[in-house]
């Protein structure tokens, strides 16, 4: 029995050897180097070669379908030339671009004149005695009628709010913001339009799948031949459908793919341990294992389309020209009152048909992501488990916010306890006789501005240690709630995650100063690390800690060491082809944590504007470099795996949309807490701009902007072979058969 085994395991080698098409090659040990570099190659940031005909094609990765020897492009090749990525990274640089935009006219409207103007003033004049003496007066008279806050002659000072505390009440600089938010709303608009626009350019510029295609719900379980029955009911209307692509549900197979990849690091562990050439019954006994379970997932993608009930009632399908698609999405044109539900319960305004019926239910037709933006892990999870699903990671953000707002003001709680103890060590020089204890008074009072300096080194510290929290650890734990929600796309993963990322990011920088130095120690702009100064910190480091990460890119170093130790041993490698393949590409584009990033400096500088003017120049600068390092590292550092849509982009705008309500809160508050007065001008603004962010912009300005879009000339038999991917090719039910007759049917065209 034993010759039997020994014999069985010499007909195998210690590469995987399935008898079947199921990508087996990605699983094989050791991998093969040169097939994961052209691998990594065809998922470089580059276009595709502008074809000559129809049948002029390039080679392909075996494994992706995508091309190898793509066309090279430069760091400031035209935003809307990224279009090959999808819609989403054009927007998101034309975004970026108005939120420089913005940061530029609020810098020359409100920042600089409004800094100048507090730099003219002189309330912040105070020495340290003066200082110190007011102190006193404060612990010694705690009931009385609260005296204001001398203001020490510093630097942070004399340049915010809080040198002009005593012409506060006569308005001041409130005038620069009042243009400076009169001109941000104006400027929405026109930007709304020119995202709109830059969305239509791209449709029009670059022809990907969904142009001809439309994601149709609600479909009948029950009906005999699904596909051909959906071809029959747009046949009636005049219709030609190209291709329908069924959606399933994969919950089996997901199971078995967890189970296979626990058995290949099984594997992996084991020619670790014993040497990559090994061969005995074990290891045999493990690849029989791991074929067995191949077998069964290859024999469950064969049944689950014959069941019936795995089907989830979802189809993706493409007709053969786009006016046809637009033609189904157009035939029933929603009324205002349902448009305005639509925007309110679902945020920006989608395109859909509730009217047409599959014998005797009703479908749903709405506007088809790009296959690649479809997160296929969770399409065919029902409505009620995507509900359970949000509920439970809202819960958890909500707690993740609450223990990273807890830790943040702990530790900057800790910080502000250590000046007030430097304060309270004013008891001992005024139980002094002055007379008799000088020599003692200046050696206290020596003690206590070396307290204030290093209190302030902690601030500076305290600050990057939260600034570094808010950059790495933070974004990870977001990304692990929103994997939680089971979101059907990719552009609503990165939505939520951005929207997740950017809420945490603002309070944990905002709050951490406003709180402790203001409700718990009211150091507005004392010494040792008061509001001002820690505000000013932030906003410097907000500018530019982000720009000095993405120059030193730690991502792409860890990657690049682990490459090269791989590489150094390939030929004892036990990663499999696949893990080979990921190992050689360069590190994945986050687009949701770059919006998020983005959001919170917008809503940090407009908020504290109004306390420190000279951040809205900092920070324009800083969001100019971020522009250049972003669009550098997309093009030469990094690989893009899914197609963004376009709707991340106009809901990223809706949040710095709130910048203007935020500018005006901080007008309000900082007036009413530093200069102790309520200015019902600034409390009326505030008023106003939250009217402003409930009005339903889109609407607006779709009402008032037409944009007109060319529809796609050529068929869809004539370009779907030069898609980068399709919805049969990304399909885990489809996909393997699907790389197979595209390979082959592209063979055959060069072949004529």
């Amino acid at each position: 029995m034993a010759s039997l085994i020994n014999n069985s395991f010499n007909d195998q080698t210690y590469l995987h050897s399935f008898s079947n098409n199921r990508g087996n090659f990605m699983d094989l040990i050791p991998p093969d180097w040169e097939k994961a570099k052209k691998h990594a190659q065809s998922r470089e940031t580059k276009p595709e070669r502008s074809k000559t005909s129809d049948n002029d094609y390039e080679d392909i990765c075996e494994c992706c379908g995508y091309e190898i020897n793509r066309i090279p492009i430069n760091l400031f090749v035209a935003n809307i030339k990224l279009g090959f990525l999808g819609s989403g990274f054009p927007l998101y640089f034309s975004y970026l671009n108005i939120c420089i935009l913005m940061l530029l006219f609020l810098s020359l409207i409100q920042g600089l004149p409004t800094a100048a103007f507090y730099s003219l003033d002189s309330f912040c004049q105070k020495s340290q005695l003066e200082v110190y003496d007011w102190m006193k007066y404060q612990q010694a008279n705690i009931n009385s009628v609260k005296r204001v806050q001398p203001c020490p002659n510093l630097l942070v000072n004399e340049l915010s709010l809080a040198n002009t505390i005593d012409q506060i009440k006569e308005g001041g600089s409130l005038q620069f913001s009042i243009v400076a938010m009169l001109f941000q709303v104006i400027a929405c608009f026109e930007f709304r339009k020119n995202l709109r626009q830059t969305e239509v350019d791209v449709d029009q510029k670059f022809t990907t799948p969904t142009d001809y295609s439309v994601w149709i719900k609600l479909i009948p379980k029950n009906l005999k031949n699904i596909q051909q029955t959906i071809k029959d009911h747009f046949a009636l209307q005049n219709k030609t459908v190209e291709k329908v692509n069924l959606i399933y549900n994969i919950d089996e197979i997901q199971e078995l793919e967890l189970k296979y990849k626990n058995l290949i690091k099984k594997k992996q562990e084991y020619l670790k341990k014993n040497g990559i050439n090994s061969k005995d019954e074990e290891l045999f006994q493990i690849q029989v294992e791991i074929n067995n379970v191949n077998n069964e997932i290859l024999e469950k993608q064969t049944l689950i389309p014959l069941q019936p009930e795995k089907f989830t009632g979802q189809a993706f399908v493409s007709f053969s020209t786009e006016q046809e698609k637009d033609q189904v999405l157009d035939e029933h044109v929603p009324g205002f009152f349902t448009k305005l539900l639509n925007y309110l319960y679902n945020g920006r305004l989608e395109r859909y048909n509730d009217t047409q019926k599959i014998g005797k239910e009703k479908i749903l037709i709405i506007e088809a992501p790009e296959p690649n933006d479809i997160d296929w892990e969770f399409a065919h999870c029902s409505n009620r488990d995507r509900q359970i699903s949000n509920i439970y990671s809202t819960f958890m953000w909500i707690l993740l916010m609450l223990l990273s707002l807890g830790l943040v003001l702990l530790l900057k709680y800790i910080q502000s306890l250590q000046v007030q103890k430097a304060y309270s060590r004013l008891h001992e020089i005024h139980a002094l006789d002055e007379a008799k204890n000088k020599i003692k008074i200046e050696k206290i009072l020596q003690e206590i501005q070396n307290s204030f300096y290093w209190d302030q080194i902690f601030c500076f510290l305290l600050s990057i240690s939260i600034a570094l929290f808010n950059q790495l650890a933070l974004p990870y734990l977001v990304g692990l709630i929103v994997k939680m929600e089971k979101q059907s796309t990719k552009t609503k993963m990165n939505t939520s995650f951005a929207f997740k990322l950017a809420i945490p990011l603002f309070l944990n920088t905002a709050l951490s100063s406003f709180f402790t130095d203001i409700f718990f120690f009211q150091n507005y702009y004392g010494y040792g690390g008061n509001m001002v100064y820690s505000v000013t910190l932030n906003l410097i480091l907000n500018a530019t800690l982000p720009n000095i990460l993405w120059v030193i890119d730690p991502w792409s170093i860890i990657k690049n060491k682990k490459r090269e130790k791989e590489l150094q041993n390939k030929e004892n490698s036990v990663l499999t082809q696949r893990e080979a393949n990921e190992l050689m590409e360069l590190p994945s584009y986050s687009i949701g944590w770059r919006y998020a990033d983005t959001t919170k400096t917008m809503w940090l500088t407009f908020f504290f504007s109004p306390l420190v003017p000279i951040c809205t120049f900092i920070s324009l600068l800083g969001m100019i470099f971020y522009y250049l390092l972003d669009k550098y590292n997309l093009i030469y550092r990094r690989t893009v795996k899914e197609s963004i849509g376009y709707d991340l982009s106009f809901e990223m705008l809706e949040l710095i949309e709130f910048n203007v309500f935020l500018h005006c809160m901080g007008n309000f508050i900082f007036r009413w807490i530093l200069g102790q007065y309520i200015d019902y001008f600034s409390l009326g603004l505030f008023c106003i701009s939250i009217i402003f962010i409930i009005l339903p912009l889109q609407l607006i300005n779709e009402w008032i902007f037409e944009i007109v879009s060319i529809q796609e000339v050529k068929p869809y038999k004539q370009v779907k072979d030069q898609f980068d991917t399709d919805y049969e090719r990304e399909n885990p039910i489809t996909k393997n058969k699907a790389l197979e007759f595209f390979q082959l049917a592209r063979q055959s065209k060069t072949e004529v």
